[in-house]
């Protein structure tokens, strides 16, 4: 002979069950939004440094974040030496506006981002940066622009 307990077991379950979804979907936008990594955080805060000195023109806070042997590839184009790199994206309507986390594997960091070059006729376009970071700097920066770079020139609007 069963007795009541007054429990409702499957009230229980179902609450369970929500408080795991719940965490479960807490998850799921801390993933997106940003990573937990000592070294994601780093690359994020100098990727974000770099992209506002670009934003506002700003060649002496762009050189601070660029080893003085930099690299930047872009659309076919490449422009060596950080103090050179920092007067060129700084001299040329350059916005950037990171869109996405930040990614590290071995000394590499990658993020999406929005960029717009007024002068160049691009606009809010989307675009993938890929840093190699060297003794805390950017040693080499790959910017490919979806639509305009290769091999990306010939994607779909």
């Amino acid at each position: 002979m069963a007795t009541d307990t007054g429990v409702n077991r499957w009230l229980i379950a179902v609450v369970v069950l929500s408080v795991a979804l719940v965490a479960l979907g807490a998850w799921v936008i801390v993933d997106k939004t940003g990573s937990t990594s000592g070294a994601a955080q780093d690359a994020a805060a100098m990727i974000d440094k770099f992209n506002a000195a670009t934003s506002s023109n700003d060649a002496e806070a762009a050189a601070a974040v660029l080893t003085d042997d930099a690299e930047l590839w872009s659309n076919g184009e490449t422009i060596s030496g950080g103090t050179t790199i920092a007067s060129h994206v700084t001299t040329a309507t350059l916005h950037l506006d990171r869109t996405a986390a930040v990614t590290t594997r071995r000394g590499f960091a990658s993020t999406f981002a929005n960029i717009a070059v007024p002068n160049a006729s691009v606009g809010d376009a989307p675009a993938m940066e890929v840093f190699r970071v060297k003794d805390g700097k950017i040693h080499r920066v790959w910017l490919f622009v979806l639509g305009r770079s290769s091999p990306f020139e010939s994607a779909a609007p």
